[in-house]
């Protein structure tokens, strides 16, 4: 029987920085289905690039988010370019930024660095801030996990009982939020938001 030397410092440390070196070059060439189109528009991937719109390959047209209130408005600026052709899901992100999720991460460490600890509490605040402040983050593509905890939160269901449950708010069996977020009912009423609950 061999044991493991557990990885030191040095390993952890070049594997976390591997991680945001990986997403910040793939961040433009994200969800690209087209090797020619890929080739054409980027050639070899061997430096930070901006990404491009149009994006040949985007299918975020036919995805939808509407937030029932406040609670759940994580779009924000970006909202507007759902639901279109061609939009690049990292459009406005810099050369070499990292995307939402590696951004996330990053709040996770420095939650780690803070508390000396996992502290889910600290994490889940700085999480809630981060998402529902409107220029926090510019990356057009917010992952359906995402938009499902920010579905469930702003039917009421306190964060804290969203991270420990399976989310009563899932799909494909549409119920509560889910129907709002599918689409379904009036957008402008209150009312019918209120249902969706």
């Amino acid at each position: 029987m061999t044991t493991m030397n557990p990885p030191s410092d040095e390993k952890r440390a070049g594997a976390i920085w591997g991680t945001f070196i990986g997403d910040a070059l793939a961040m433009p060439v994200h969800w690209y289905y087209d090797r020619a189109a890929l080739h054409r528009d980027y050639g070899v991937v061997r430096d930070y690039v901006a990404p491009r719109n149009p994006h040949p390959d985007s299918i975020l047209w036919r995805s939808t988010y509407t937030p029932l209130n406040e609670r759940g408005e994580i779009l924000h600026e970006q909202a507007q370019y759902w639901g279109q052709r061609g939009i690049h899901y990292h459009q406005f992100l810099r050369t070499g930024e990292n995307t939402l999720n590696l951004q996330l991460g990053r709040m996770l460490i420095e939650s780690l660095i803070a508390r000396g600890v996992y502290d889910a509490e600290d994490y889940l605040q700085r999480y809630l801030e981060f998402m529902l402040a409107p220029g926090r983050h510019r990356d057009t593509y917010v992952e359906e996990c995402h938009r499902k905890f920010f579905s469930a939160y702003a039917c009421g269901t306190p964060p804290a009982e969203v991270r420990r449950q399976r989310c009563p708010h899932r799909w494909p069996r549409p119920r509560g939020c889910a129907l709002r977020v599918l689409g379904r009912g009036s957008r402008g009423d209150a009312e019918s938001r209120a249902r969706a609950c």
